[in-house]
């Protein structure tokens, strides 16, 4: 149990001196769910590259999230809509 308090405080330590850095995108995270990305073999010509290179099934994850971007985000950033809900979807 020792070992555990002080990876605790060592953590608590870093924190203190350099605070964590918020998130600037999907700042609330409200679930995590496992799925499976299909690549299906009809996508145009022009498009196969990177993952769409080839018919083929992912396992991934996807975080659904909601929230405003934070006052210092970039402009460029910052949705007018009052709801904005989000996903982020890792293969």
């Amino acid at each position: 149990m020792t070992i555990i308090k002080e990876i605790i405080e060592l953590s608590l330590d870093i924190q203190r001196k350099e605070p964590p850095v918020p998130r600037n995108q999907h700042p609330k995270s409200h679930g995590c769910v496992r799925a499976e990305f299909i690549v299906e073999r009809d996508i145009p010509e022009n498009m196969r590259f990177g993952v769409f290179k080839e018919q083929k099934t992912y396992p991934a994850w996807i975080r659904f999230s909601n929230g405003k971007p934070l006052p210092d985000a970039n402009p460029d950033q910052k949705f007018t809509s009052p709801l904005q809900q989000q996903l982020a979807l890792k293969l």
